[in-house]
């Protein structure tokens, strides 16, 4: 009996340390899959997260890349409108230029203008310049003729439009003259719309035309046909003062 007793107790005993050691193991495997996932957790995580920094990396990288070219792209259309801007700018210019000529045909040029005083009391200014001829359809020999359907009556009018820089059927003209002169012309006409009287002497350029040499402002319409009917216009008025008294 005694025997029996000790070799229980040494299987309980045994036993008892098996069952320690199962424990230990289980805690101990426990532990190892607790380390295990939280590896995988926490440390997938910043994997990931190493990844996701990557991708974007290199993400921006081809963004750049393809938003090089775009820049180029723009750089060339700007390129080609500030082209096209400086080209328009030149017609501009070229079409200034050209309309600037077009008018110092038609006022005789840049040439500056010289005023001189006058000893007639009716001369308030004179005004001396390089006109330009204008350019005649007739053929030499010339004579004038001052008809109102000739062609020379026309280009005496259109002359001295010109010496004023006014269109033709804004003047009145009054008076047209030679004095006897072949080759000379002196007309007394009126801006309709200013009211202003000026007096313009013309010559005769052989084979080119009549050309305004010499303008002269005056204070009063001294043309022989204004006076006249000045006169004739007193005239009436006395009459019918007369017939009223």
């Amino acid at each position: 009996m005694p025997n029996q007793t000790g070799s229980r107790a040494e299987r309980y005993e045994k036993q008892r340390k098996d069952t320690k050691k199962i424990n230990r193991l289980i805690l101990l495997a426990v532990l190892l899959v607790l380390l295990l996932i939280g590896f995988i957790i926490f440390g997938g995580s910043d994997d990931e997260e190493d990844i996701n920094e990557d991708q974007n990396n290199e993400e921006n990288e081809l963004n750049d890349e393809d938003e090089q070219p775009v820049d180029e792209g723009e750089s060339e259309e700007d390129g080609t409108t500030n082209g096209e801007n400086d080209e328009a700018t030149e017609n501009n210019g070229d079409d200034d230029n050209t309309n600037g000529n077009q008018d110092d045909l038609a006022t005789g040029g840049n040439a500056e203008e010289e005023h001189l005083d006058s000893d007639d009391p009716n001369v308030l200014n004179v005004i001396v310049k390089e006109w330009s001829v204008l350019e005649t359809e007739q053929e030499e020999p010339h004579v004038i003729n001052l008809n109102e359907d000739s062609i020379d009556r026309q280009e005496i009018e259109l002359a001295i439009a010109s010496a004023l820089e006014l269109n033709r059927e804004q003047l009145t003209y009054w008076w047209l003259e030679s004095g006897g002169i072949p080759d000379r012309i002196v007309g007394t006409v009126e801006d309709r719309q200013s009211s202003e009287i000026f007096r313009v002497y013309l010559n005769w350029i052989e084979n080119e035309g009549w050309k305004p040499n010499r303008v002269e402002v005056l204070l009063e319409n001294d043309s022989p046909p204004y006076l006249q009917q000045n006169s004739n216009d007193e005239e009436d008025e006395l009459e019918e003062n007369d017939e009223a008294e």
